[in-house]
């Protein structure tokens, strides 16, 4: 009753490149099994992406089977491919819907994340994204600075208009 299938990671015997084998199931019409095509993939190919896209140096991107394998990850911890997370934050998340995102301490590093992540349609497998916090949160606060800064200006323009209309308005007064 599968529709696809995502294997273990192993490594490749010829180059000790890591490989993921992958399956799909190709169904008639009227729903009759019409084959499968499997493949196998390089890791480093999902890495690479993942380098492209990561947003800062204590920022994270990795493909994790369903069941809480880790496939690939940026940066990449090569002690943790293939390892299992079955009480990782991300499968408590998806077990509630497709995608979702949630706040804990990081296993990795210690730091408070925030961890967003995502089921893929066609794959039992998910993209889970991390950041710290703080790294989070460092462009709200220049924007709140950058806020609190503009209305001090904005104060002090409108301080500055008033100030001189009641200078104008009591010189008119003086000379009447």
């Amino acid at each position: 009753h599968l529709a696809s299938f995502v294997g273990n990671p192993l490594r490749s015997p010829m180059t000790g490149i890591w490989l993921v084998p992958f399956a799909r199931k190709f169904a008639g019409p009227n729903g009759e099994f019409l084959g499968v095509v499997t493949g196998v993939m390089q890791l480093r190919y999902f890495e690479q992406i993942f380098q492209t896209i990561v947003s800062g140096p204590n920022s994270s991107i990795a493909l994790f089977r369903r069941d809480g394998i880790l496939l690939a990850r940026h940066p990449h911890l090569e002690a943790a491919i293939g390892q299992s997370f079955p009480k990782s934050t991300f499968l408590k998340v998806l077990a509630q819907s497709d995608h979702g995102t949630d706040r804990k301490i990081g296993v990795v590093d210690g730091q408070e994340r925030l961890i967003s992540a995502r089921s893929l349609a066609h794959y039992p497998v998910a993209l889970v994204a991390t950041a710290t916090v703080a790294d989070a949160l460092v462009n709200w606060k220049h924007g709140a600075i950058a806020m609190v800064v503009a209305a001090l200006i904005i104060g002090l323009v409108i301080g500055g208009v008033i100030f001189v209309s009641i200078w104008a308005v009591g010189r008119k007064l003086r000379e009447q």
